[in-house]
């Protein structure tokens, strides 16, 4: 019997990034999303739950934000391998044009497509959807997407800074389109959606 799922959003930082609390309701432990809402807030919503890693989409300032003070709980790293540079260099991040130098340390799971990961017993899936960035990434798990800064709502991701890739972005975009209709979407920014909703705009 396949675990229930749990999902919690707590949206914060300097850009409104969603940082999502993903689950099972059979255990005390849990994953994060993209930790760029603030500490304190994530914190309190995990409780006192245990969080066995950090999942990132992309690489980005605004989404590595607090990745340091949980890893320094003891959650592992999870990140693709062509975003790692970013991680290491303020000004790939972003993080210097916001008067910091924030660096991460390399990830203790290099991720690549199509790889599936099965940290707290869940079963994810790693889609490699470059475009916003080189090594921008989508995590499906059950019927529930998680796609970072790649497909929003009524919108996605830019791809004017550096390493960004239109060509790249049109690609992934078709690829996460052509999945189920009834797939629940969780961005990096703004609300959830379904990837039928998303269909319209790009008929």
């Amino acid at each position: 019997m396949e675990p229930l799922i749990t999902v919690e959003r707590v949206t914060g930082g300097p850009l409104n990034v969603n940082t999502y609390i993903l689950g099972r309701e059979d255990k005390n432990e849990c994953l994060l999303v993209d930790p760029g809402a603030e500490y304190i807030r994530v914190k309190r919503a995990v409780g006192d739950r245990i969080v066995r890693g950090v999942l990132l989409t992309h690489g980005h300032y605004d989404h590595i934000l607090y990745v340091n003070e949980w890893l320094a709980e003891g959650a592992a790293l999870y990140a693709h391998k062509e975003d790692v540079p970013m991680l290491l260099d303020p000004a790939l991040n972003l993080s210097l044009y916001y008067d910091q130098s924030l660096t991460v340390r390399e990830p203790d799971v290099p991720l690549a497509d199509n790889e599936r990961i099965t940290p707290i017993g869940l079963d994810i899936k790693v889609m490699h959807t470059p475009g916003h960035t080189p090594g921008s990434v989508s995590f499906l798990c059950g019927d529930r997407l998680f796609s970072g800064d790649t497909l929003f709502h009524c919108g996605f991701g830019r791809t004017d800074l550096p390493g960004g890739s239109g060509t790249q972005i049109s690609r992934s975009l078709q690829r996460l389109l052509r999945m189920d209709p009834s797939l629940r979407v969780y961005p990096g920014h703004g609300e959830e959606t379904e990837i039928g909703k998303e269909l319209r705009y790009y008929r």
